[in-house]
């Protein structure tokens, strides 16, 4: 027989009534509970280069024009999947701007097909000066290409190479076009950033560049064979697209004194200027053997530095006469040129190539008369855009 128990009363009341014991505890005065381990980015001897590395989901730091990489830093929102950093801005601060461009589920064949095809939105990351932890973020439409920002820091331009949207039969002309995102970089917080102001510009429109005044944009139109000119601080007024005369406009670079922009057409193998006060574009242009990528300039716009893919080569061209002053053609010391930048000073020249998409790539540093290889910056892999930091000469 099994015994069961049955409180009384009075003791329930007696348990009713028992004081509870109050816990006070002294408030907590130790290390952060979830302490920032990231390293911090040491000074830099002379001013830092921000290399993106797209499939590596990094960016790459140099120190220039010491040409040592410092360090690499994981960025992007996912540990296991590729973000794709396509390319980064810089701030007047230190603070880098990365443009993730999610590549599609399959890729399909073509030059450009592994960031444009994507149906995935894309999204803005702010990143601190200090050791490029994330302070903000917005998303944008899918296929970010190009990422740019104001002369005063207050806006971020990012376009979006969208072939797919481009060629779709079942849209008409006008829903063909994809758009130009306008951030306002004061409101890129970590919760909460308004949506960007969308601008609808082209089809496909890809490289671009900002003009001194804060408001001109200057955009390749790939799918348009044009430049469009935006005014960001006009959203509302519609772009004016110039025809470039060569087809497959895919960079637009400014030179130093914004008074022209040199366009790369990667399917018409030449690079078109144009003239930014006249608005017009150039009768003659450069041809190369290759596709031209992202050229640079010289500082007194008397010469362009222009990358070349197929066959891959470094091509330096007289402005005014249109002449070929000196070609270099590359072996695997660099594999798919894709970005041309001049040193500061003018000192040097860098080269971003793409390399083979499946391992670690590299920056070269050339003699900028000679062509010349001086060293060599092993980064991530497919680079694909080089920003310099402030400091430096």
């Amino acid at each position: 027989m099994r015994t069961r128990f049955v409180p009384t009363i009075g003791l329930l009341a007696a348990i009713a009534c028992t004081t509870e014991t109050k816990v006070e505890y002294e408030p907590y005065s130790g290390g952060p509970a979830y302490p920032d381990k990231r390293p911090k980015l040491p000074s830099p001897k002379g001013y830092f280069g921000f290399v993106s590395d797209s499939l590596s989901d990094t960016v790459s730091i140099l120190d220039l024009p010491s040409n040592e990489v410092v360090m690499q830093v994981p960025v992007g929102r996912e540990p296991v999947g590729v973000d794709g950093p396509h390319h980064l801005a810089i701030d007047a601060q230190g603070n880098v701007y990365v443009a993730l461009s999610y590549p599609p589920a399959t890729t399909p064949p073509g030059p450009h097909a592994s960031h444009s095809s994507s149906t995935r939105p894309g999204f803005v990351q702010k990143l601190a000066a200090s050791d490029l932890h994330v302070l903000g973020e917005v998303q944008v439409d899918a296929n970010p290409g190009e990422i740019v920002i104001t002369p005063d820091s207050k806006k971020v331009i990012v376009t979006h190479f969208d072939v797919n949207r481009a060629i779709n039969p079942a849209l008409d002309a006008e829903q063909q076009k994809a758009t130009i995102a306008i951030i306002d970089t004061a409101t890129l917080i970590a919760t909460g950033t308004p949506p960007p102001i969308s601008v609808r510009v082209c089809r496909a429109p890809h490289g671009a560049s900002v003009a001194p005044d804060n408001k001109t944009v200057y955009v390749a139109c790939y799918g348009d064979d044009a430049l469009a000119i935006v005014d960001v601080s006009s959203p509302a007024t519609p772009p004016t697209l110039v025809p470039v005369n060569a087809k497959g406009p895919y960079s637009a670079v400014l030179s130093a004194s914004a008074r022209f922009v040199a366009i790369g057409t990667t399917d018409g193998k030449e690079t078109r200027i144009f003239d930014t006060r006249s608005k017009t574009i150039q009768e003659k242009g450069y041809p190369t053997q290759g596709a031209p990528f992202f050229a640079a300039w010289a500082l007194d716009e008397s010469k362009l530095w222009i990358p070349t893919q197929g066959p891959d080569a470094i091509v330096s061209v007289d402005v005014s006469t249109g002449a070929t002053l000196k070609q270099r053609l590359f072996d695997d010391s660099c594999i798919k040129p894709h970005e041309a930048v001049l040193a500061k000073d003018g000192s040097a020249l860098y080269l971003v190539c793409e390399g083979d998409h499946k391992t670690p790539s590299v920056v070269l540093v050339l003699d900028p008369s000679t062509l010349e290889t001086r060293s060599s910056m092993k980064v991530g892999v497919y680079p694909d855009r080089l920003a310099f930091g402030a400091g430096g000469p």
